[in-house]
């Protein structure tokens, strides 16, 4: 009776150990990194447009395709010294230049790259600012990178912050 009880722990361990293995190196495999380049998230703005430079890293060992996206986030991300409140989160136009193609892709539209394991990929957020636009306004915009591999995962983020400030000011 006692061999046999100690058979069943054997297998149950063996057993849970691997399941926990499988579970590790599929969350693993999702993994991934997006940085703006020189850490350079936060930008001043009249009018026209901005660039953003972000890269996105894949930190797996295995070949992954991901899904980018930007959205406007209805959340404050910015705070300005010496300003007592700032005015609304503005929607502006925002667009994905990648840079290993002719085509400028909208954040509506699916923009997908595949990188092999350690590979880094740059690209273009360009966020347009139409002329007109009121000061002291702000905009944030989350950049995601998600792995089409793993949708239940976390995916890789970053936020762009915009500030449209009064030029009269300096």
């Amino acid at each position: 009776m006692k061999s046999i009880f100690i058979l069943i722990i054997t297998c149950f361990t063996i057993t849970t150990n691997h399941i926990d293995k499988t579970i590790l190196e599929d969350s693993q495999k999702c993994n991934a990194e997006l940085t703006v380049e020189q850490n350079r998230n936060f930008k001043w703005a009249v009018n026209g447009s901005l660039n953003f430079s972000l890269i996105l890293t894949n930190t797996t060992s295995n070949t992954t395709t991901y899904s980018l996206s930007t959205k406007r986030l209805k959340e404050a991300c910015v705070t300005i010294p010496n300003k007592k409140s700032l005015k609304n989160n503005i929607d502006f136009d925002v667009s994905l230049q990648m840079n290993d193609s002719k085509n400028t892709f909208k954040h509506s539209s699916k923009n997908e790259i595949t990188l092999s394991g350690g590979q880094t990929y740059k690209f273009v957020v360009t966020i347009s600012i139409p002329e007109g636009t009121p000061y002291d306004n702000y905009s944030c915009i989350e950049v995601e990178a998600k792995s089409k591999d793993c949708e239940d995962s976390n995916s890789a983020k970053t936020t762009l912050s915009v500030y449209v400030s009064n030029p009269s000011e300096g």
